[in-house]
């Protein structure tokens, strides 16, 4: 298994489609180019960087919200509701919710206001890309981001042992649901608290309250190596989704 926190931006990918950023408050747009380091994406600058760069051909733009909140739970994950307590004289009674995971490398992540923020055109991109390196001014090593998912808050939960839990206290108590529209339900409901300190010490949790970029997609130009190690790229089509959460992959291949 990764090391953590590396490991959950698999996880996450394996649930929403989307890798989840390192640390999940890394701040990405489309358009960022950097390099993967021990599994990590890190940012060295902006495709505007590069000469050739036509603001109007490579626009992104962001797409409405997808719905108040999203929730996406591994296979296996579960949530259930615990009792509410009197919150006291003064406040309202706490509703909470119990997440369990049934096996390591299981993930949970939920937002608010999700939207996606992509490139207009990503064909243009590509082919801007492949010129870029036929001047040899873009190396098939660089990565670029080319989606986001644009969030107001977002959560995330990763279990590495199974029968991991964690509880959480919210203000409105959701109804009958099944699993992930339980958490959705919640974030969505009002503010959320992490409670008895949150996933046991070798788990990991993050929590962004506040607008933040905790998923994105990226491509890299595919390699076909020859007898003396050149690159050879063969057309706009050639181009391999880049991955990450797993250092122990050979880095800068």
């Amino acid at each position: 298994m990764a090391p953590l926190p590396v490991a959950y931006m698999k996880a996450v990918r394996d649930i929403t489609g989307f890798w989840g950023a390192y640390p999940l408050a890394q701040e990405l747009s489309p358009g960022a180019y950097g390099r993967r380091v021990q599994g990590v994406f890190i940012g060295d600058g902006q495709l505007s960087d590069f000469p050739g760069y036509d603001a109007a051909a490579y626009a992104v733009a962001e797409a409405p919200v997808r719905s108040p909140a999203d929730a996406w739970l591994s296979e296996g994950a579960s949530v259930e509701q615990l009792a509410a307590a009197a919150g006291g004289p003064a406040l309202p009674a706490a509703a909470g919710l119990r997440l369990r995971f049934s096996r390591a490398e299981q993930a949970a992540f939920a937002c608010r206001n999700g939207r996606q923020w992509a490139f207009k055109n990503l064909r243009q991109v590509k082919d801007h890309l492949l010129w870029l390196h036929q001047q040899g001014q873009w190396d098939p090593r660089d990565i670029l981001v080319t989606h986001v998912m644009k969030t107001d808050a977002a959560w995330l939960f990763y279990s590495s042992q199974s029968g991991q839990s964690v509880d959480l206290s919210l203000e409105v108590t959701p109804g009958p649901a099944a699993a992930a529209e339980l958490l959705k339900a919640a974030v969505g409901s009002g503010k959320v608290e992490i409670g008895y300190g949150g996933l046991a010490s070798s788990g990991y949790s993050s929590v962004i309250d506040g607008p933040a970029t905790p998923l994105f997609q990226a491509i890299r130009i595919k390699r076909f190596p020859r007898a003396h190690a050149d690159v050879v790229v063969r057309g706009p089509g050639d181009f391999d989704e880049a991955t990450f959460g797993d250092p122990d992959e050979t880095e800068g291949e």
